[in-house]
């Protein structure tokens, strides 16, 4: 029987504060919360003590006071409240929906106004616009304080230029990070128009970017392949190094758009294309060149009960992701295809006159299809790792390696494939590939080695499932000579990191999180290939490092086994802000290299988020009297991200905006 004096005490809470606040447990840490507003105050009582929940009743108190002796407003007053409310409102939905200024001048709106709100006097377009970039310097000021603390981590950024239908190139600059929440952050910095295209003035515009902002710590450019920007990078690196903003002097600095690369070797593939997507191109445009083909094609396909709601679409010939939307819409439609062709003579006879390569290009017959299905299996894989890859909104570097291996098995397959056209587009992609990311002899200057210590602080990953990677991918000599130096080079790094940050006096254990707590916030980032990616993790697993002494945080964290989680349960970010406690410069290291992007993608959407991608939204710009179509949804949601006060902004220039405020009031022309 146990003695009495062994039963462990339960805590009692013994302050009066508890009489104030209720006790919750969020994410496994014990927090009060307090009954007057509602908000929460860790009341751990191993770790925290009762001052932060006296100090916050206290304020809480003066707040409810103040509510309750708050005088009510006067007529006047309250108009004039309803008038800064409903202009501050309306700034709001304009830069959300994207909507020109002189939506204000529109009779829709002002009926709209008048019945909902007839107090409400709505300005002049000028006024709104005024009023826009009011909010945006405020705005503008707050996070410049936001990238000057102390506490923030490095940013990496993605760039990419543009050059619209009336030859005005524009260059859009997006950063990134994580702050200290653990959550990931984009954010336009610049948008605006560029004289050229030369690398030079590329980074006179990014360095410029950068010191308006006040952004002291850079970590990684992600740029596209074109030369201009390899010039851009080594003016920037030069400029950066010298102001010593980056980790490493820029050995990490510049990362190649991944995005981008896989684009190209997929392209280099399928230059030499085969007959039977040439086939089903050509009978897709016989059919939409006109409404009563389509309209005939739609009837069959209803008596043949088509299980798709999809129609057939036409591609365009050098994008090969819609040539590959083009073949899956195509594929459900075989059966109707081969009944259209009987009831429509001319439907054969026309594509029976047409030549490709001189050979004749006639109706997709079974052996075409039978080609159409494993082409458009192939191009699925490359289809969903691009967009995989191509996320904003959670991380992506640590998933590269194993999407990496993923493509080399793809292709290796394809190689040994019995049809020889199919043989030689996997040739193709392999040489492609060889030339941005593979390192079987010696390493290679367009692979950036941040992407592999990436992997390496997955936990699930770590050094052993990395290692196991490169075998995958060259065999286990070069594999472990190439382990060695990636081991040097993060061991370096930490180094560097270790001489920056102060430890903690104290380590802590790290607290426990169930699978299920850490599922709920997890990015739910869903990697591709799952087969060859579980061989590997299972692969990793047999052992743990001998030796590793534990003389660091990073020799610990590579001794300790791998976490194992399911795809589904598994948030990197997660894991880092619930373990990380454990690793407190390792930490760091981690929120700078897993906040990096590997596509350019972010900048590429806000040109087309900006209606530049067509050219009537390009005469929008110019007619309605906009400077710049810069008002962006992502923006917003960013800075209310980071600083819950509901304000607005968006990227304009600050040389812009102030030649801007000069010229709103006199600017006055219309088209």
């Amino acid at each position: 029987m146990v003695s009495p004096a062994s039963k462990k005490r339960k805590h009692v809470m013994r302050s009066d504060i508890w009489k104030k606040f209720d006790k919750v447990v969020e994410d496994s840490i014990q927090k009060g919360k307090c009954k007057l507003c509602g908000n929460t105050i860790c009341a751990d009582p191993k770790n925290n003590g009762t001052s932060a929940m006296w100090k916050h009743h206290a304020s809480c108190l003066k707040k409810n006071e103040a509510e309750k002796n708050k005088t009510p407003l006067s007529q006047d007053e309250l108009w004039q409240d309803i008038q800064e409310r409903g202009r501050y409102a309306l700034c709001r939905m304009i830069v959300l929906d994207e909507q020109p200024f002189r939506l204000v001048e529109r009779e829709g709106f002002r009926l709209f106004c008048r019945d909902m709100l007839p107090s409400f006097n709505i300005p002049s377009r000028y006024t709104v616009r005024s009023d826009c970039v009011k909010m945006f310097l405020e705005e503008r000021e707050l996070l410049k304080v936001v990238f000057s603390r102390p506490s923030m981590s490095r940013v990496s950024i993605t760039t990419d230029c543009w050059t619209g239908v009336n030859n005005t190139s524009f260059i859009c600059v997006t950063s990134h990070f994580i702050d200290k929440e653990w959550r990931l952050h984009k954010k336009i910095i610049s948008f605006f128009d560029i004289t050229s295209h030369k690398g030079d003035d590329i980074a006179k515009v990014l360095i410029k970017a950068h010191t308006n902002w006040g952004i002291q710590r850079l970590f990684c450019c992600t740029m596209d392949n074109a030369k201009n920007n390899g010039v851009a990078i080594k003016e920037m690196k030069s400029t950066f190094n010298a102001r010593g903003m980056l980790v490493a002097n820029g050995q990490y600095f510049h990362q190649r758009c991944v995005a981008h690369i896989l684009n190209l070797v997929v392209e280099d593939g399928m230059k030499k294309i085969g007959m039977a997507v040439v086939r089903v191109r050509e009978a897709m445009k016989w059919i939409k060149g006109s409404s009563t083909r389509s309209k005939a094609f739609k009837d069959i396909a209803k008596v043949r009960k088509v299980d798709t709601k999809k129609f057939l679409c036409q591609d365009v010939p050098t994008r090969w992701n819609s040539t590959y939307l083009m073949l899956e819409a195509a594929l459900p439609y075989e059966p109707v295809m081969k009944l259209f062709s009987n009831v429509t003579p001319q439907f054969g006879r026309d594509l029976r006159n047409l030549k490709h390569n001189d050979l004749t290009v006639g109706v997709p017959g079974e052996e075409d299809w039978i080609e159409v299905r494993k082409m458009c299996s192939f191009l699925h894989s490359f289809y969903a790792m691009t967009r995989l890859v191509s996320g904003t909104t959670y991380a992506t570097s640590y998933s590269f390696l194993m999407e990496m291996c993923d493509i080399f098995l793809i292709i290796k397959r394809l190689e040994d494939d019995e049809d020889a056209e199919i043989r030689y587009m996997a040739k193709k992609m392999m040489e492609k590939l060889g030339k941005y990311w593979l390192e079987g002899h010696e390493l290679n200057p367009n692979m950036n080695k941040i992407l592999y210590i990436a992997a390496m602080l997955d936990p699930r990953q770590k050094m052993k499932h990395v290692q196991h990677c490169l075998k995958t991918l060259y065999g286990d000599a070069r594999a472990n000579e190439l382990a060695e130096e990636l081991r040097k080079s993060v061991f370096d790094l930490f180094e560097l990191y270790k001489r920056e940050f102060t430890p903690v006096a104290a380590k802590t254990q790290p607290q426990t999180a169930s699978a299920s707590q850490m599922s709920n916030r997890s990015t739910n980032l869903r990697l591709l290939g799952r087969s060859s990616c579980n061989i590997l993790c299972v692969a990793s697993e047999d052992d743990d490092d001998d030796d590793e002494d534990g003389s660091s945080e990073l020799t610990r964290y590579f001794a300790e086994k791998q976490f194992k989680a399911n795809e589904d349960d598994f948030g990197i970010l997660m894991w880092w802000k619930t373990y990380g406690i454990s690793y407190p410069i390792l930490s760091e290291m981690a929120k700078d290299i897993l906040a990096i992007p590997i596509p350019s993608v972010a900048s590429e959407s806000a040109i087309s988020m900006g209606g530049m991608s067509n050219s009537s939204s390009a005469d929008l710009m110019e007619e309605e009297g906009e400077p710049i179509p810069f008002l962006k949804k992502q923006y917003y949601e960013t800075v209310e991200a980071l600083h819950k006060d509901g304000k607005v902004t968006w990227p304009l220039d600050g040389a812009e905006l102030g030649e801007l405020e000069r010229t709103h009031s006199s600017d006055h022309d219309e088209s």
